[in-house]
């Protein structure tokens, strides 16, 4: 099922569903116009959730709004207190990205240095593990087992007072699998 409208997110309409797409956009508008209640309801009876763009990035314990606009890494870097660099934790409950905030359109859009930013603005509730997905590319996780699927990367980053990692995976690099699937679970 694909949902772009509130009306498309009932219980009702979810039974024998196997799996929800939430569609791009603007992830304000999800936030405000959706009840997380369906969606948590529907992950923890094993129904599927993906997304693209807007859709993948309220799929983490963390997000960034965009209530007040979007925002560049240039101009987060700039100015790390800036009004638009909202970073909300109250929507979805998903076990293998608690503590975690999902971006998108990493590469392309130059955003490791806004998602270094929002890590920092959300550390004090508990947030130091971001996921950039590029364009193309998809991150696959089943229980804590992870697949990189299309033309991009996907970039895990941990970052705490004593600093900061990366492992950046890519279709078929199974060997840094095992080291994303090890993020995962720290919880």
């Amino acid at each position: 099922v694909s949902i772009m409208q509130p009306e498309d997110l009932t219980a009702r309409k979810l039974q024998g569903v196997s799996g929800i797409f939430i569609d791009g956009g603007n992830q304000s508008d999800y936030l405000s116009r959706f009840s997380p209640k369906v969606l948590q309801t529907a992950h923890e009876s094993g129904i599927l959730l993906f997304g693209t763009s807007a859709g993948a990035m309220i799929l983490g314990e963390f997000y960034f709004s965009a209530e007040h606009g979007g925002i560049t890494s240039e101009e987060a870097q700039a100015d790390p207190n800036e009004q638009r660099i909202c970073i909300g934790s109250d929507f979805l409950k998903i076990k293998a990205l608690k503590n975690t905030l999902v971006d998108s359109h990493y590469s392309e859009r130059e955003r490791e240095g806004r998602l270094h930013v929002f890590l920092d603005r959300g550390r004090d509730k508990g947030l130091y593990k971001g996921i950039g997905i590029d364009e193309s590319t998809a991150l696959c996780i089943h229980r804590n087992q992870v697949d990189v699927i299309g033309e991009g990367g996907v970039h895990f980053i941990t970052k705490s007072t004593q600093g900061s990692s990366r492992i950046s995976c890519y279709q078929g690099d199974t060997s840094s699998y095992s080291r994303v699937s090890e993020y995962l679970g720290r919880n």
